[in-house]
């Protein structure tokens, strides 16, 4: 709800949004509360230079294994794929408003060492049916992680870099030497760019 978030109002300066819409079906079982929520505390005070928000391939719907890139129109088949299409829309209409930055990734199915079915195959427990199997895509946790930074951090001067994460990240408790934040930074700094590079020779 706003008063969770209440906080953030004329603080943030780039947010990275990757609250799930809630899975009850209400009434407004089509929208999601919680970035209507969040757009409202940010409308405050001072706005934020950019935020990025994680949503989903699943907007797309099922396109039975067809190619598919960010022109496709979205095709909500489910209350979660509805809810982050709403939450897209607002988080769009708000940022054309205000002239914020806004960075959407739709993330496939995410998986990780401590994400696969390891139990489940140790209890010899059935698997799917080739039969009954769907066409889907996934991406590493490690390489979305990469890509929300590398999403947040565009942009953004190498010198405003090195302070957010030298005097920055110790306020939330984690301290880093100077060097180590000096490497972070151009890390994230020539990654940003380097990104931005391909991007423009794909295109």
């Amino acid at each position: 709800d706003v008063a969770s978030v209440r906080r953030l109002a004329g603080l943030a300066q780039r947010v990275l949004h990757l609250a799930p819409p809630p899975s009850d079906q209400g009434p407004a079982w089509t929208t999601d509360p919680r970035t209507r929520a969040l757009v409202r505390v940010l409308s405050r005070r001072a706005l934020p230079r950019s935020l990025v928000y994680g949503s989903t391939s699943g907007v797309y719907g099922d396109c039975g294994g067809d190619w598919i890139d960010e022109t496709r129109p979205t095709n909500a088949q489910s209350t979660r794929a509805a809810k982050r299409i709403d939450a897209e829309t607002n988080l769009r209409n708000w940022a054309g408003r205000h002239g914020v930055r806004l960075s959407i990734l739709r993330a496939p199915g995410i998986y990780a060492f401590d994400r696969l079915p390891l139990e489940r195959i140790r209890r010899a427990e059935p698997v799917l049916h080739t039969a009954e199997d769907s066409y889907s895509n996934h991406i590493h946790a490690d390489d979305l992680a990469q890509a929300l930074c590398l999403a947040l951090f565009r942009g953004l001067p190498l010198l405003m870099q090195i302070y957010l994460i030298y005097l920055g990240l110790p306020q939330l408790g984690y301290v880093i030497d100077a060097v180590p934040a000096g490497i972070a930074a151009l890390s994230l700094c020539y990654g940003a760019y380097m990104t931005e590079i391909f991007r423009a020779g794909i295109q």
